[in-house]
């Protein structure tokens, strides 16, 4: 296994309606899946969309994002970034999973968490704002 670290930022579509129930059993593969390969990172969910960052060895990352790719639970992949890192975003979560309402007010939901609780420093810079255009161009829909 690859010791260089990988950021990758994607997005997607869910192919069904999220219920409580979906969110736990997809916590619990997450940290089932991640843990052992020291893949760090959170999803986000809004509505039926989902933002998720992956952090970790190189190929760890690169196997779990093909089984997205491949994963009938949701459509419309979109990488937006995918970046070697000297350091994580997300170091202690191995797997945040955050379901968001709407409130109304300013900036999409999704936007305002990742300003809230990540180090975009360590983030791709231009990952941010193809980020933010995908989901207000989702929220306007």
């Amino acid at each position: 296994m690859s010791h260089e670290l990988r950021q990758i930022i994607y997005t997607s579509t869910a192919a069904s309606a999220i219920d409580d129930g979906m969110l736990l059993k997809l916590q619990a593969q997450c940290a089932q899946n991640n843990d052992p390969t020291g893949v760090t990172g959170f999803l986000l969910i809004h509505r039926d969309h989902f933002l998720q960052l992956l952090e970790g060895p190189s190929d760890a990352v690169a196997m779990i994002y093909a089984k997205i790719e491949a994963d009938d639970r949701h459509t419309d992949v979109n990488l937006f970034s995918d970046i070697a890192i000297t350091e994580r975003a997300a170091p202690s979560w191995s797997m945040g999973v955050f379901q968001l309402d709407d409130d109304g007010e300013g900036d999409h939901p999704l936007v305002r968490l990742l300003e809230t609780c990540l180090d975009w420093n360590a983030l791709d810079p231009k990952a941010g704002e193809a980020v933010r255009a995908q989901l207000e161009t989702r929220a306007a829909a």
